[in-house]
């Protein structure tokens, strides 16, 4: 069974009812579909089908420093290896500027 993360700015988004239809179908076919969306959306009416997509989608924006810590902590325990190898994937191919202004970004799905 295919795990996917949908990940987009503005979600559930009533213009974007092909996206509604593709996670729907995904589903029904068997995938394990995550919604992200960056921000919430402004609040307007949804179709049927997706009335359910503000319930279930992630949002990113404003960060959760303490549900992204545990998350990051859950990560590295359950799979120690896996957030190791995730880890110095992102180290090989984080631009150099990045480290020299002592800021560090990361996301882990």
């Amino acid at each position: 069974m295919p795990r996917i993360a949908h990940i987009v700015t503005l979600f559930p988004k009533l213009s974007e009812t092909f996206v509604f239809r593709e996670v729907n179908e995904l589903r029904k076919q068997g995938a394990e579909v995550f919604c992200f969306s960056i921000h919430h959306p402004p609040a307007e009416p949804l179709p049927p089908d997706a009335q359910h997509f503000p319930a279930e989608t992630a949002y990113l924006w404003p960060p959760r420093v303490l549900q992204f810590l545990f998350g990051l902590l859950k990560f590295a325990l359950g799979s120690p290896a896996r957030f190791i190898k995730t880890l110095r994937l992102y180290w090989q191919r984080a631009p150099q500027k990045l480290f020299r202004q002592e800021t560090f970004h990361s996301a882990f799905f």
